[in-house]
């Protein structure tokens, strides 16, 4: 593995890009019980190893299992409805197109991104 990420440092210093090591972390995704493997540097410097890691908006745990990042989901939908739902009462007597409008621009982008990877996780769990 190091082998692989002195290629890739190589590969970036001719392409004139730089890593960061603090933004850098090591996983091995497996269902099995693994202790941490060697450990492995970027720009001399260690990489953390981690059991979860956020990604492009989505978390990735080591199983794969997409419990972390459904919940963070269920968590950011229930408070951007709930925000959502203040700022319709804010407006008395907002219209049912409101409301709608609210809905699909405030919640609905919350709970969805990334769905196409973690969908059948929670259709599987009944969340």
């Amino acid at each position: 593995m190091q082998e692989a990420i002195s290629t890739v440092e190589k590969w970036a210093k001719e392409s004139y890009l730089t890593f960061t090591a603090k933004k850098c972390k090591s996983m091995i995704f497996s269902k099995k019980k693994i202790i941490q493997g060697k450990r492995l540097k970027i720009t001399s410097k260690y990489m953390e190893w981690v059991e979860t890691y956020k990604y492009l908006g989505i978390t990735l745990d080591r199983t794969l299992s997409w419990k972390p990042h459904l919940e963070y989901i269920v968590a950011k939908g229930l408070k951007a409805l709930h925000n959502s739902k203040r700022l319709v009462f804010k407006n008395c007597g907002a219209s049912p197109e409101m409301i709608r409008w609210i809905y699909k621009q405030c919640v609905i982008p919350a709970i969805s991104h990334g769905a196409i990877c973690w969908v059948h996780k929670s259709e599987n769990k009944g969340m």
